[in-house]
């Protein structure tokens, strides 16, 4: 992927997957701002404009992205307590949920 504002870089495999799943550049991610780099545990983490994916062994590659990445760097991402995401977002009645290793 290209963009003037965003540059260029790659999206594969799951990540790319997910990203497919989320509606690629039309979706809510936007268009890509880096490559895929490792993270901890073997995990790897890839960021968009308007959020990141995050990919982990035994979990999958799942989009965070609002006031939940917001959280998520609050509680020290990946490293942090909740560790790697499990799920997307789903919706509730009055906000969302996402579920992660943690909680």
């Amino acid at each position: 992927y290209w963009n003037a504002s965003a540059g260029a870089h790659v999206v594969r495999g799951t990540i790319g997957d997910t990203y497919a799943a989320n509606g690629w550049e039309w979706g809510f991610l936007g268009y890509p701002t880096s490559s895929e780099r490792p993270v901890s545990n073997g995990g790897v983490v890839q960021d968009f404009q308007n959020g990141k994916i995050y990919w982990s062994p035994g979990n999958g590659a799942y989009a965070i992205h609002n006031a939940v990445l917001t959280e998520y760097q609050n509680t020290g991402w990946e490293w942090g307590i909740l560790g790697f995401p499990t799920s997307e977002e789903q919706s509730l009645d009055n906000g969302i949920v996402q579920h992660f290793q943690g909680g």
